[in-house]
């Protein structure tokens, strides 16, 4: 059986660590990472590794308007003088709470040769539990939500992670309520740099080359509340060629600041058939990213619709035992999803609608190498 390469806690349903193989006998972690498990709790701001819900992203003015034939506020935790958001679930949304497990399951089997760590098909995993109750963070309903964590092995040798989400509404007393979950981990292919004198040149994006599937993205308000107006357009900083590499690097030296919601071409014209349970879809590529320096790829895949490019603007962790912390642009994440603001939205909510009766799903796919 070969030596397991991801390593996960409860606390959040956490992802801590995902090691590379870049030579016979040495791997390179590509995850912003604490030495310690308890930093998790105590540095939770950046939302390292965690799984994000009871909704990933914002809910615009913390408000769900017109459900279950009520209003409901929500925990708010991102405001200024301008704009109040609910921000990955609230104060103490499910990355701040201490889901049950891990408990090892098998289900099903690999597919596009994989081989799990004993060299055979089935999926083996962890499965981490949360019995969240109605009213929390404001949030209607008592749901039961899992995180899956399946580790394997592909056929030249990469890394793969599988993660899987389920979500059922128990509560009898509400009709629905809103459901979407991702993991908001943060990658850096390059690793720290030696002798740097600050955080922030010891950890940044600087010879990090990106693709994405799409260009297209939700066009936001104006004055940085991150909530979208409704439409959808080519973004600024990408190229529109799907699958185009580009540099994080801007030709100013500084590292593109992008903190957006991108959508799958399918999707941009046709927002309103996105099934509650996305896993039964096909996985498509969101995302491909290379650290020029190590030579470490690292392709993300998923069943949603939509994916948060963030490159790490507000990155800001300081010095902890064991570290000298992260600064601004240490790591970026790609967090698949349904499109920000889908819960706030009468003509998007059915993205993020769970009934009684229904399952929310969707499936996260990260495979990792070095060339």
């Amino acid at each position: 059986m070969s030596k397991p390469l991801v390593t996960t806690i409860a606390y959040g349903a956490t992802w801590t660590h995902f090691y590379v193989p870049t030579s016979a006998s040495t791997v390179q972690d590509i995850l912003l990472s604490f030495p310690d498990d308890e930093l998790y709790e105590s540095h939770p701001h950046p939302y390292f590794g965690n799984t994000i819900g009871r909704v990933a992203n914002r809910i615009a003015n913390g408000r769900l308007l017109d459900l279950n034939g009520k209003d409901y506020e929500l925990s708010i935790n991102e405001s200024t003088d301008s704009f109040s958001n609910t921000l990955h679930g609230g104060n103490r949304g499910w990355s701040k709470q201490v889901w049950s497990g891990p408990v090892e399951t098998v289900r099903g089997v690999w597919d596009q040769n994989i081989k799990n760590l004993d060299g055979n098909n089935e999926k083996k995993g962890i499965i981490y539990t949360l019995a969240n109750q109605d009213g929390d963070q404001g949030f209607p309903g008592t749901v039961r939500v899992q995180t899956f964590y399946f580790e394997g092995r592909g056929s030249k040798g990469e890394v793969v992670l599988e993660i899987e989400y389920e979500a059922r509404l128990l509560d009898e007393t509400v009709e629905a309520t809103v459901i979407s979950m991702t993991n908001h981990a943060y990658f850096n292919l390059n690793g720290p740099v030696s002798n740097a004198s600050n955080r922030e040149e010891r950890w940044n994006l600087a010879s990090h080359t990106a693709s994405l599937s799409t260009s297209q993205s939700l066009v936001l308000e104006s004055g940085g509340s991150g909530i979208p107006v409704g439409s959808i357009d080519y973004h600024p900083s990408v190229p529109q060629e799907p699958h185009k590499s580009f540099g994080l690097t801007g030709d100013d030296g500084e590292t593109r600041a992008i903190d957006d919601c991108f959508v799958l071409p399918e999707y941009v014209e046709n927002q309103t058939s996105i099934a509650i349970d996305t896993r039964p879809q096909p996985l498509q590529d969101l995302a491909t990213l290379k650290g020029d320096k190590t030579g470490i790829v690292l392709k993300v895949q998923s069943t949603e619709p939509a994916f948060q490019f963030y490159t790490g603007k507000f990155t800001d962790v300081g010095p902890y035992p064991g570290g000298q912390g992260y600064g601004a642009f240490s790591g970026l994440c790609v967090e698949p999803s349904r499109f920000v603001n889908a819960a706030g939205r009468q003509d998007w909510r059915s993205q993020v609608l769970l009934r009684k009766g229904e399952v929310f799903g969707a499936r996260n796919r990260y495979w990792a190498w070095k060339e």
